[in-house]
């Protein structure tokens, strides 16, 4: 799975197209990484290509849809270098996988994700205290 996105997020920075990360991305990321294209263009560069390294997949157990589930890796080189904490979002059963948020993680938040037995992602409430943002918070607290 992260194989053939960073192949297709790739193929979309050489061409600097963001029309070419709609079957790989969506919203918020998919806004953001065209208006990255945007002004690689007017600087007449190219985009770093990704290079992940050391990925962990926190999965969760879910029923049903849509799903989603979190990569950590650090990545790129020079100075595209940088931590990811990728979320991937699945709409709907056979849908496709979309890279919906790519923050910098900071502060080492991927190694408190709490594992159950089975090495899922345990379930947090959306109401539970110590979270950074109520998730009900996250739509509005993105740019449109």
């Amino acid at each position: 799975m992260l194989k053939s996105y960073t192949a297709a997020a790739d193929r979309a920075a050489r061409k600097r197209s963001g029309k070419a990360l709609t079957g790989i991305q969506t919203d918020p990321q998919l806004t953001m990484e065209a208006a990255m294209f945007k002004k690689y263009r007017a600087l007449r560069k190219r985009p770093p290509t990704l290079d992940f390294a050391k990925t962990t997949f926190f999965i969760p157990r879910l029923e049903g849809h849509p799903r989603w589930f979190a990569v950590g890796a650090g990545g790129g080189k020079g100075a595209g270098a940088r931590p990811h904490a990728m979320l991937f979002t699945q709409e709907k059963p056979g849908g496709p996988w979309l890279l919906a948020a790519d923050p910098a993680p900071g502060d080492g938040a991927l190694e408190r994700v709490k594992l159950d037995g089975g090495g899922f992602a345990e379930p947090v409430s959306p109401d539970a205290d110590g979270l950074p943002i109520a998730p009900a918070r996250i739509p509005a607290s993105t740019p449109r």
